[in-house]
């Protein structure tokens, strides 16, 4: 299955000299690794194009979880498995704060979805520490510039 634009878009300038193979990861950092390998990327060029590629994680992301109208939030209520969706968005919004999850997670799912795989149960945690701590152990964190996309910041404290 293709990986959706525009993370795919990262890779198709060296598609002459990379096969680009989308892993499970939504962040396909594994296939960010192997390019890198393949290339030859020193490490100061590996850091800006690390940079490049988050971009378009951000797309990709902006994408998925940027409109903050009801319809975007009454699908990631239906994610988390929250019900009843609440009437409004400032409902919803209020709603979410009092969740934890993480949001590579919540991103993971919505990829799976996007590909026709069966997405994995969002974890959900019993406060905002432990998610933290979770997200930490597992490498599942995310910059700023990505958790504060759309719905998504109110997921995060």
């Amino acid at each position: 299955m293709a990986a959706p634009e525009p993370i795919a878009e990262f890779f198709s300038p060296y598609s002459d000299r990379f096969n680009f193979k989308p892993g499970y990861d939504w962040r396909q950092l594994a296939q960010f690794n192997a390019l890198a390998k393949e290339l030859g990327w020193d490490q100061h060029i590996r850091e800006l194009q690390m940079i490049n590629f988050q971009d378009k994680w951000i797309e990709f992301v902006t994408s998925e979880f940027g409109d903050e109208e009801l319809p975007s939030f009454e699908e990631l209520f239906e994610e988390l498995d929250i019900y009843p969706v609440p009437n409004t968005t400032k409902e919803c919004e209020q709603q979410l704060r009092r969740h934890h999850v993480n949001l590579v997670e919540v991103i993971q799912h919505r990829w799976d979805k996007r590909l026709g795989r069966t997405p994995q149960r969002i974890r959900k945690h019993f406060n905002g520490e432990a998610a933290k701590e979770y997200a930490k152990a597992e490498n599942k964190v995310l910059s700023n510039r990505i958790a504060s996309v759309g719905v998504l910041k109110e997921l995060v404290r």
